[in-house]
C-alpha cells in the first residue's frame, strides 16, 4: 500500500492503480477533521494529525502513517519519498509503548537521512 500511495503521488503514467485525487484528497488539510481527531483516542499518540481514508496525516500534504494491528505500520514521506516499513507480532493489537517505539524509529531514520522531524 505504501508504494501505491507514493507512486500515485509522483507518477501520472499508466497503469495507474490509486489516482492521485485519492492522494491529494486524504493528504489535504481540514479543519473539521483536524477538530474531531483532536477529539478521539489518539490525540496524545498523533498530536496535530487528522485521520482520512484509513491513513493518519501526521502533516498534511506531506507526510502519513498506514497502521495495522500487533505492530504492523507504514510511515510515508511523500514530499521526501521516504518510506519505513514495519511488520510487527507485538502481543497485543496497539498500545502506548509500540506506537513510541515506531515513531521513535521514523524520527531516528528521518534524522539520519537529514529530513524534518513529524513531532
Amino acid at each position: 500500500m505504501g508504494e501505491i500511495v507514493g507512486a500515485a503521488v509522483v507518477s501520472h503514467v499508466p497503469p495507474i492503480v490509486l489516482p492521485g485525487s485519492w492522494t491529494d484528497d486524504t493528504l489535504r488539510e481540514c479543519s473539521g477533521l483536524l477538530g474531531a481527531f483532536q477529539r478521539g483516542d489518539y490525540a496524545g499518540v498523533f498530536p496535530g494529525a487528522q485521520y482520512r481514508n484509513k491513513a493518519w496525516v501526521l502533516e498534511p500534504g506531506r507526510v502519513l502513517a498506514l497502521l495495522g494491528i500487533h505492530g504492523q505500520f507504514c510511515l510515508l514521506d511523500l514530499e521526501d519519498r521516504l518510506m519505513v516499513i514495519g511488520f510487527g507480532s507485538y502481543p497485543t493489537q496497539v498500545d502506548a509503548p509500540m506506537v513510541a517505539s515506531m515513531l521513535g524509529l521514523w524520527e531516528a531514520i528521518r534524522a539520519a537521512t537529514g529530513e524534518r522531524s513529524t513531532g
